[in-house]
């Protein structure tokens, strides 16, 4: 039951001091909290209330960092982790119109709905969530705040004339480090800040602009939500990105947020776009420049009084609807799908019966996506730690030895460093599940020195590869650094030169695992380019050939021979899981039939149409087709595949060998997602057809879906009893599994249901 509380609206575009205005308000209550978007925003309140107040006064909670004193009296959150069984006097949720976002509107929503401070709320947010507010909350009392300083349009910048205390924005790491790279080489050093980012690397970086120490800095989007930049400009690299769904534009309000960090207080700022980026529409300029913003409608919503009797009544409980019209029901997020395809196993289903075993699963599958893992591999460790807990009480001191010893190990390059940080980062969250890990106070503060020591590391990287080490003459007169220019370049040819010569021994007794096979192909270690991966004709036939920075590495013959073979060592051990899932293949040597199969199954990297295969499936026996279907093979009413080839390592190493024997295949091939659009520039030819059916997708209905998972539901309903489902429950299941809209679902679950072929669908333009 909520308290009876003055609950207030908050609202106003950036730069209004809105948050500062709720930190100075909640000091003036005996305790507080605060609920933030992003784990670096709720550090930095963290860390200056810990300043101001002192250590003993302030509790920070995220899901991978836990800091709680004897007796806190302001607790500083993220919006998940924010420990609502405690009373406060003051509490306050900041960006509230995140109760939009696909993947975590239902949490905002909920802390709007049912968070409340016992004397005084405040929801944060931007002006576009006032009719939302004034919907579920009717006793709210609005207060508007206006932007301290103009925001104007530059038009379009170019990189080579980019003014000083710019940010330039993209929306992938990729177009981050490229844009980064470029701006390095052609106008000094940069700083990066992604949400990938370690809190500690995050703040090393932003201190290198803050100092002046670099002029630019270049961006994702994790800029817009709160952090404070000393910033002149924002300028976009791009205004379109992919949301985990689509590729897509974005919206005024997304616009609006990014372009708004430029400018702080009473400094006036701007923002444009990069010459190669689509300009912004006028009327889009037009609305940033007033901060005007569309009204939401509707926002997401998830049932959060669940029930744990069975995992089917948990499953039922999520899917209850608010029957609000302004309140519409969540896509299923990451936990909810990882729960479903676990409790579809038998093991699962007999194992985590009752209460308590029920309530743990739930809670294991809420364990966050750190790694952006596919399902079946999120999944995998979700069960792992429950099944662990469940069967020894806790996760002992050797399971989370194991689990943690090598990522302090040194970590290679950027994204290796990432990749580690991101792991910490999962176990970090587990150890702070107290009731889940039997020493977990020690293995907190593992965590915490691996993250710290990784951070490091990662700051150093990027400094090394993104600042260069020459400095910058401001003398006056005589052109010092003109007249010594080319000493100056011989001087830092030879340094390079020596960085390279210290860095053999270390190339040499580097581990294989250090090895690593980037989407372009080239393959490197530890920063350095030894190879570019080759793919024949048959695409299983994978090789590599050395460049000459290699050649350069390793004069001496024996060196060569032996990172040769970590190479190829490496390289085997990539491709192993799919190599052990065409070995399946190996039916029987005495069957013409089979083996005619089997060799197309291989050409075809596990998966062929079946119009390619009708005629040898045709001359299989009722009971050979059992037998081969207990082997893994799957035949379906679009493909034949062995089971298992679209998903996990497998899916992984099979879409990694597409992108190096080809460059045309559509970006979400690369991320193995259940469902996307294609890009309106991309005509939907014969050609395009067969690269995607290739990459594992069928195009219907508009829409680009993953064939595995469609076969599955078409088995699901073919095998069912007749009126078992109707075609508005097939069309819903369509829809969940896919995140495709309804009506698009309803056309291809009525052509299901009719038991039309491939063929048919396609012929009717679906």
């Amino acid at each position: 039951m909520l308290v009876q509380t003055t609950i207030i609206g908050a609202l106003g575009p950036t730069n209004t001091g809105k948050t500062f205005r709720a930190i100075e308000r909640m000091k003036e209550f005996p305790t507080g909290m605060l609920g933030f978007p992003l784990r670096l925003l709720a550090r930095e309140v963290y860390d200056q209330l810990v300043k101001s107040l002192g250590v003993e006064f302030v509790a920070l909670v995220t899901g991978e960092e836990k800091k709680i004193p004897l007796r806190p009296r302001y607790w500083i959150c993220t919006v998940e982790a924010m420990p609502l069984e405690r009373e406060v006097d003051f509490l306050a949720v900041d960006e509230v119109q995140l109760a939009a976002h696909r993947q975590r509107g239902h949490i905002f929503t909920d802390r709007i709905l049912n968070a409340r401070g016992r004397l005084e709320t405040w929801f944060i947010g931007s002006p576009s969530i006032r009719f939302i507010l004034q919907s579920l909350v009717p006793t709210i009392r609005m207060q508007t705040y206006e932007r301290l300083s103009t925001l104007t349009s530059d038009g379009v910048y170019t990189l080579g004339q980019l003014p000083k205390r710019t940010a330039v924005v993209a929306f992938t790491a990729a177009r981050v480090y490229e844009l980064a790279e470029h701006i390095s080489n052609r106008r000094g050093g940069v700083a990066i800040v992604m949400g990938a980012l370690s809190p500690r690397a995050r703040n090393a970086q932003v201190q290198l602009f803050q100092k002046g120490d670099v002029d630019y800095l270049v961006s994702t989007d994790a800029i817009g939500m709160g952090l404070n930049l000393d910033l002149s400009r924002v300028a976009f690299a791009d205004i379109r990105k992919y949301d985990g769904v689509r590729k897509r534009d974005l919206d005024l309000a997304e616009l609006s947020q990014i372009a708004g960090r430029a400018g702080r207080y009473r400094h006036n700022g701007s923002f444009g776009t990069l010459d190669r980026c689509r300009p912004l529409d006028f009327e889009v300029i037009r609305n940033i420049e007033g901060h005007r913003t569309e009204a939401l409608r509707s926002v997401f919503y998830r049932n959060s009084s669940l029930d744990f009797t069975s995992l089917g009544s948990l499953m039922s409980s999520l899917l209850i609807k608010p029957g609000v019209y302004i309140l519409k029901g969540a896509p299923f997020d990451t936990d909810v799908q990882v729960l479903e395809y676990l409790a579809q196993q038998r093991e699962v289903q007999s194992t985590f019966r009752g209460l308590e075993k029920v309530e743990l699963l739930w809670t294991a599958c809420q364990i966050p996506n750190f790694r952006q893992l596919l399902l079946e591999r999120q999944a995998e460790i979700a069960l792992e730690i429950a099944l662990e807990v469940l069967s020894k009480g806790a996760l002992s001191d050797a399971f989370m030895t194991r689990k943690t010893q090598h990522l302090a190990e040194h970590a290679g390059g950027i994204d290796a460093i990432m990749a580690r940080i991101s792991q910490v980062r999962l176990w970090s969250y587990v150890s702070f599940r107290e009731s889940w890990v039997l020493n977990a106070r020690r293995f907190q503060k593992v965590c915490a020195d691996i993250e710290d020591r990784l951070s490091d590391d990662l700051h150093t990287t990027l400094v090394e590869r993104f600042v260069p080490r020459r400095s910058k003459s401001r003398t006056k007169g005589i052109d010092v650094q003109g007249a010594f220019s080319g000493l100056a370049s011989l001087h830092a040819q030879l340094l390079d030169r020596a960085e390279a010569l210290n860095a053999l021994p270390s190339l040499l007794d580097a581990p294989d695992t250090e090895i690593t096979f980037e989407k372009s192909g080239v393959c490197k270690c530890r920063g350095e380019r030894l190879a570019n991966v080759i793919v024949g004709k048959q695409l299983l036939d994978v090789r590599f050939r050395v460049t000459p920075e290699f050649q350069r590495l390793f004069p001496n013959a024996p060196d060569q021979l032996k990172m040769e073979q970590k190479t190829q060592r490496a390289l085997t051990r990539l491709l192993l899981p799919l190599a052990n899932k065409l070995s399946a293949l190996e039916w029987s040597n005495d069957s013409s039939v089979e083996r005619g199969l089997a060799y197309q199954l291989k050409a075809g990297l596990g998966l062929i149409p079946i119009d390619k295969a009708q005629l040898l499936i045709d001359e299989l026996s009722a009971q050979r087709k059992v037998a081969l279907a207990k082997k893994g093979l799957l035949i379906g009413e679009h493909c034949v595949m062995i089971s298992g080839v679209l998903r996990g390592e497998t899916g992984s190493v099979r879409r990694k060998i597409l992108d190096w024997s080809r460059d045309h295949y559509p970006e979400p091939l690369n991320q193995g997602v259940p469902a996307f659009r294609l890009e309106k520039s991309v005509s939907l030819n014969a050609q395009v057809r067969a690269d995607l059916f290739q990459g594992g997708y069928i195009t219907l209905s508009g829409y680009c879906l993953r064939l595995d998972l469609l076969e599955r539901i078409i088995r699901r309903l073919n095998s069912a009893e007749p009126g078992d489902y109707t075609p508005a429950q097939a069309a819903l299941m369509l829809s969940q599994d896919f995140g495709i809209k309804l009506a698009a679902a309803r056309k291809v679950a009525s052509k299901i249901m009719l038991g039309q072929s491939d063929k048919q669908l396609l012929s009717q333009g679906l």
